[in-house]
């Protein structure tokens, strides 16, 4: 089993925002890095992206995959998904999907 060096994550996370251009750069290194992390943490592939709400409007600024942006989308587009539920109740939050 991987051991769990926070010293290569805090590296990780600072020559991510060290070496990127702009916002949207970080957010997506920022969900691909989530994402890497959280899979091998939980020996199961996770997909991540960050729903922003702006003046009660949601849109999807980063994810880890295209999957990650779609499911997102839609749920929007539902108007109702655990990243909505999240955003309704309050702090942020972690909102999960099962992978078939």
């Amino acid at each position: 089993m991987e051991t769990f060096d926070p010293t290569e994550h805090i590296r990780g996370l600072h020559e991510l925002v060290a070496g990127s251009a702009d916002i949207k750069a970080i957010l997506d290194g920022l969900t691909r890095f989530a994402s890497t992390a959280i899979s091998q943490a939980s020996g199961a592939h996770i997909d991540c992206a960050v729903t922003l709400r702006r003046r009660k409007r949601t849109a999807t600024v980063a994810g880890s995959s295209e999957k990650a942006v779609h499911l997102d989308h839609i749920e929007q587009t539902l108007k109702e998904g655990p990243c909505l539920d999240a955003l309704d109740k309050g702090p942020p939050g972690v909102a999960g999907r099962r992978r078939n």
